[in-house]
């Protein structure tokens, strides 16, 4: 997900390409792309990006834990995540770029054998609800699949694409409701904003702001 957030904000501004693929490999001591990995069965997970690419000072930079080209509050660089999530494995990456011309990242997973024992987790059923809930969001999509969802698990939803409307509806009965989900980013009022006027007519009224990414920090509200 991180090399692709990457590569996404890589080509913002113009039209590109994000490629993912998946190829398994057998590597032999003459062949590995890397001198501390070791002979066996691979999988290499290949991300490409049609982006602005890297020089070479960035390249030699980019796996530094706290590295990043981004401006501050746009998200952490890929050294942290990989320093992170990938540090004492036995696995590698590898990436090719040049300026204008895009990235190559390559990530080198060692094949786990057959023998590999997996301890069987007891099911566990989901936890299942009935309260009231209203569900904002502008975009028809994830309105359909997110009250098809709650719905399933038992909850009462009402469904609106704009904040201004949901707002009306709230105001003209604020008891309706055990429960807000609002998107952030919407045409008219934030979803920030929405909580905010729903909370000043029902104070204990809760409500769970939803973002897939914001361009600006959100601060905890008590």
């Amino acid at each position: 997900m991180n090399l692709c957030t990457n590569a996404a904000y890589a080509m913002r501004g113009a039209m590109g390409v994000i490629n993912i693929s998946l190829q398994a490999i057998t590597f032999d001591l003459t062949d590995l792309p890397e001198a501390d990995m070791q002979p066996g069965d691979y999988v290499i997970l290949s991300v490409r990006d049609t982006g602005s690419g890297m020089d070479e000072e960035v390249k030699k930079r980019i796996f530094e834990p706290f590295f990043t080209t981004k401006p501050v509050g746009e998200g952490r660089g890929l050294g942290y995540r990989w320093s992170m999530d990938c540090e004492g494995s036995s696995g590698n990456i590898t990436v090719y770029s040049e300026p204008g011309r895009g990235s190559i990242f390559r990530v080198y997973l060692p094949k786990a054998g057959t023998d590999v024992a997996v301890k069987a987790e007891a099911f566990k059923p989901v936890p299942r609800g009935k309260e009231r809930i209203l569900f904002v969001d502008d975009e028809e999509i994830i309105v359909n699949s997110v009250r098809n969802m709650l719905e399933h698990l038992g909850y009462k939803v009402t469904t609106l694409m704009d904040s201004e409307e949901a707002l009306k509806l709230f105001s003209a009965n604020p008891s309706q409701f055990d429960l807000v989900m609002t998107d952030q980013t919407m045409p008219f009022m934030t979803g920030e904003d929405l909580g905010k006027e729903m909370m000043r007519i029902r104070a204990d009224i809760p409500v769970i702001l939803c973002t897939g990414y914001s361009d600006r920090s959100l601060r905890k509200r008590s």
